[in-house]
This record gives C-alpha cells, structure tokens and sequence, in this order.
C-alpha cells in the first residue's frame, strides 16, 4: 500500500491523472479501468481525455452509479462519458438504467457486461471514492451490498433515500490496482480508519481483504490524522 499526500485538490488532480497515465501506458496491452462517481475524480478525467495515451484495448465501466437515468445531474454514467468516454477511443460500458427496470435486474446484467467486456489478460485498476463513513463505492455500512457476490449488485441505501449500484467487494478485491481518491478535512477520521484495515469502514474492509496493489492519493487535510510515514 502507498499514501501519495498532494498539497491541495490542483496538486491531488496532477498526481492522480499522471499516476493512471503511467500506470495505462506501463500495461502494454488490454486494460480495465473502473471509473469513480462524484466531483473529486472529474478534473482527472478531463485530464486523461488529452492525455496521449493508447485507449484503444481499454473497456472503461463504472465502479457504480445512481438510480437515475444518464442525463440526470446525478449520473455516473452521463459525467463519465462527457469528461472522458466520447474523447477517448476506449469501449464505454454505460450503466443499463430504464425507469421500467428493476435496479437488481439492472445491476445484474452490467455486472454480466462487464465481465463479457474484460479479457483475461486485461490489467484491472479502479478509481475509487471514498465518504466520511468510510464508504467505497456504493458499499455502504449497514446495507445487504456488503454481503453481496457476483460481480455487480444493487442496493438500498437508508441514509441516501434511494437505490445505488455498485461493483461487489469480491470483484474489487480481485482487481490488480485500486486507487482511491480522498479529499477534505471531514474525512481525515475515517481515512485514518481505512488506511489501517478496520473492517468497521468498507473500505478499510477492503483495503484489508483484497490482493490488489493499493493507492491512497489524499490531500493533505484528508491525510490528517494517519499515523507512520508516507510520501
């Protein structure tokens, strides 16, 4: 595991979009990239879509998305594919959202998607999030998603009113690399938490359990209360 502390949100967007560039270029063949939902990780898309890079055996999924259709606000798969997909010569994997749709259902059958999408040969990295509770994904604590397996799944999250998507703590776990993004100070507890391996927080649960390479790029407010050295 490697913490990799920027200075301010610039900086943390610098250094996670060149950390993925290299990490893209260094792979030399195909590769899986789950993409992170919310606002920290799309200055580092904007950034990857002019980055010369070679996205043409790159399949490009979500690591999960709102119970809204793509051209609501809220939607994963509609900021993903403005900031990055259509710039980019890569495979987009849209989340299958209809209002008709049962979001199990749904979630099934992307998870399916996915695994369709990816060769075996692919390097698998997720862009990963991370919330105040120690949220990953749309792992939440407390919901039926953590218990979950298969690759895909949906879920009922109590505290956000609605239902989530999200890829499995089992399919995570069996990625080659897993970056999470953190930024602010009202993560810094939780973070602390994670980095450590308490199961408590899902990603610390994660962070515990899964084979993968593991890279924490914070801001230095977000890296505030985690003891013992780091970049």
């Amino acid at each position: 595991m490697r913490i990799i502390v920027c200075g301010d949100s610039d900086h943390l967007t610098r250094r996670a979009a060149e950390h993925i560039s290299q990490r893209h270029a260094d792979c030399h063949g195909a590769v899986s990239f789950g993409l992170a939902g919310g606002n920290t990780p799309q200055p580092i898309y904007q950034q990857l879509a002019s980055a010369q890079l070679n996205w043409s055996e790159t399949v490009l999924w979500l690591g999960d998305e709102r119970w809204v259709p793509p051209d609501h606000a809220d939607s994963n798969t509609g900021m993903a594919d403005r900031l990055l997909a259509r710039h980019v010569d890569a495979k987009f994997l849209p989340f299958p959202y209809a209002a008709d749709r049962a979001p199990k259902e749904a979630a099934i059958a992307y998870g399916a998607q996915i695994v369709a999408a990816t060769p075996d040969s692919a390097y698998r990295m997720v862009l990963l999030g991370m919330g105040d509770d120690g949220h990953t994904a749309s792992l939440f604590p407390g919901t039926d998603a953590l218990e979950a397996s298969g690759t895909y799944v949906a879920t009922w999250v109590e505290s956000k009113d609605t239902w989530r998507a999200t890829a499995t703590f089992s399919y995570l776990s069996a990625a080659h690399e897993l970056i999470f993004l953190v930024s602010g100070a009202s993560k810094a507890p939780a973070l602390a938490g994670v980095v450590a391996g308490d199961e408590q927080y899902p990603a610390g649960r994660l962070v515990r359990d899964a084979a993968a390479d593991i890279t924490f790029i914070v801001d230095a407010s977000a890296a505030g209360e985690i003891t013992g050295s780091f970049s």
